[in-house]
């Protein structure tokens, strides 16, 4: 199991775009695929993504962990990944 962890947003201002909107879209998508979470739990993930809070989203499928990360970024998320443990160990 993978941690991904939000510590910063970008400062610069994100302009919505086609991109951006499908970016949202997406990670609804990935939130579903990668946690074994309570639907009510995942949308308070998603909410408080929104919101550009700092957090750490634990319990992730390693196999959408890299395509999770990428989405947050492209939202403006600074991010880091822990895999939970040393190579081979997984």
């Amino acid at each position: 199991m993978a941690t991904i962890s939000i510590i910063g947003w970008r400062e610069d201002d994100i302009r919505w775009s086609g991109w951006t909107s499908h970016a949202r879209i997406e990670l609804s998508k990935r939130l579903r695929g990668s946690l074994n979470v309570s639907p009510s739990a995942r949308k308070d993930i998603e909410s408080q993504i929104g919101a550009r809070a700092l957090l750490q989203i634990s319990g992730l499928d390693l196999q959408h962990t890299e395509s999770l990360r990428q989405i947050l970024e492209a939202l403006g998320a600074e991010v880091t990944v822990d895999l939970g443990g040393a190579p081979g160990d997984c």
